[in-house]
């Protein structure tokens, strides 16, 4: 059986170069609404912005019966990324992109992500 997961962040405020989406939602809303949504098993969450506390974030997962799919590091979207994460010319925003990547491998064990057996809605094998 095919299991799937939604970005968390897309059920809530996002936007483009153009227009902004949706209204903003807590990550307890935005579980809430996963877990009323039906074929959905997991989540893919972003870190660190949308979670960053373990113990929290694995209470609402239980809360609303889900799984992590995946821990999504964010070293792309924010200003300081604009011209690269991993990438970047300046040491300080690649020391700081590695640190976020090695952080969220922590919060992921730490939140039980599972072990890749939940795909993201939209990927494919």
């Amino acid at each position: 059986m095919l299991k799937l997961a939604i970005i968390t962040g897309f059920l809530s405020k996002t936007k483009d170069r153009f227009h902004e989406y949706n209204q903003p939602l807590d990550l307890d809303s935005k579980l809430k609404l996963m877990s009323e949504m039906e074929g959905f098993d997991g989540v893919e969450i972003v870190y660190p912005y949308e979670v960053n506390d373990p113990v929290k974030t694995r209470a609402l997962l239980k809360k609303y019966k889900l799984k992590v799919a995946a821990v999504n590091v964010n070293v792309k979207a924010e200003p300081e990324f604009r011209n690269g994460g991993l990438t970047s010319l300046d040491k300080k925003i690649r020391n700081k992109a590695v640190r976020f990547i090695r952080e969220a491998k922590d919060f992921a064990e730490a939140v039980g992500a599972d072990q890749g057996h939940l795909l993201p809605a939209g990927r494919r094998l």
